[in-house]
């Protein structure tokens, strides 16, 4: 997203058919020095309301609601549910782990959104790790150290 606000019409981010559970991983959303300071994205909002509108838009006979967002600078992650299936959903959780420079800096890491359905856990992850073929070690190193350290707490409701 190379640190924009979303200006364009969200809708081609979807695909042509409706499905019941739409996950959007988004990268770069928000790349001011003050972001990576405080490993805190204030675009998060903008992006979850836009994303909404656009799921409106592109499905006016569906009726999304968002299960959890995450962001973590310029990672951000949206899990979106037909509305039917929403009241199913439970143990709603999100994560995320730093490992950009120095292993803290959260220009690099992953953000997740996890939930239970029905009788069963799906999660998803959106990474963002060092980029060209010459980084294939750290990356692997890199995932390697956020399979161990992106916890989900443990949700009740």
């Amino acid at each position: 997203m190379n640190g924009r606000e979303p200006q364009e019409d969200l809708c081609q981010l979807f695909p042509e058919e409706s499905f019941d559970i739409l996950v959007l991983g988004l990268q770069e959303v928000d790349r001011r020095a003050e972001a990576y300071m405080y490993n805190v994205s204030v675009r998060e909002q903008v992006w979850c309301d836009q994303l909404t509108s656009a799921l409106s838009r592109k499905y006016p006979s569906e009726n999304y609601v968002k299960v959890a967002s995450k962001g973590l600078v310029g990672l951000f992650i949206a899990v979106f549910i037909k509305d039917k299936f929403h009241k199913l959903v439970s143990r709603i959780s999100t994560a995320s782990a730093s490992c950009g420079i120095l292993g803290i800096v959260g220009n690099k890491g992953a953000v997740g959104v996890r939930f239970k359905i029905y009788d069963d856990y799906i999660c998803y992850v959106n990474c963002h790790l060092a980029a060209h073929p010459n980084q294939i070690v750290r990356r692997n190193q890199d995932l390697a150290d956020l399979h161990k350290r992106l916890c989900f707490p443990i949700s009740r409701t």
